[in-house]
């Protein structure tokens, strides 16, 4: 992916959601299955993103992020320290870049860092916190993707984190 070819794509955007990461199963790829996804693709792509929206205007910005990264780092239960470090330690240096650009870009944004998203059926109701807390371990996709367009309707926040959980 290149800013070049990202640019067409935004032109006359209301607003941007980046919803970038790696599908592959993390097991496989620590026992060497043969990758398909870049290992940076959250990093590249965020940056090639904010770089490819016109400058005329402050387009806002959604990125789905990782709980545990950046400001949330300290919120991290052992489990998911434990987790993180030994099955996923090169998804979350992505995504710790990814957050890092957007903390470093003048663009506005929200980052919702979901803690482990699930295929299970949305709920309805969902816990959304600024200070790194989290009402339930998981949160199904379905209810990110409600409150996402609920917050693309309502207004994206300028720079704000938020932790998003069931």
């Amino acid at each position: 992916m290149h800013a070049g070819q990202v640019a067409p794509v935004l032109v006359g955007q209301d607003a941007v959601v980046i919803s970038l990461g790696n599908s592959q199963n993390a097991f496989a790829l620590r026992l060497g299955a043969r990758r398909t996804t870049p290992r940076n693709v959250c990093e590249v792509g965020t940056r090639n993103i904010l770089a490819a929206l016109p400058q005329d205007r402050d387009t806002p910005v959604i990125v789905v992020g990782a709980f545990g990264t950046g400001a949330t780092a300290g919120n991290l239960p052992i489990m998911f320290k434990l987790f993180y470090h030994l099955v996923l330690p090169e998804q979350m240096a992505d995504k710790e870049k990814q957050a890092e650009i957007l903390n470093d870009s003048t663009t506005p944004y929200t980052l919702i860092q979901p803690v482990a998203l699930t295929d299970k059926p949305g709920t309805g109701t969902w816990t959304v916190s600024r200070d790194g807390s989290f009402a339930k371990p998981e949160v199904a996709r379905a209810d990110l993707a409600a409150f996402i367009v609920g917050r693309l309707e309502d207004g994206v926040g300028n720079r704000e984190t938020m932790t998003f959980s069931g």
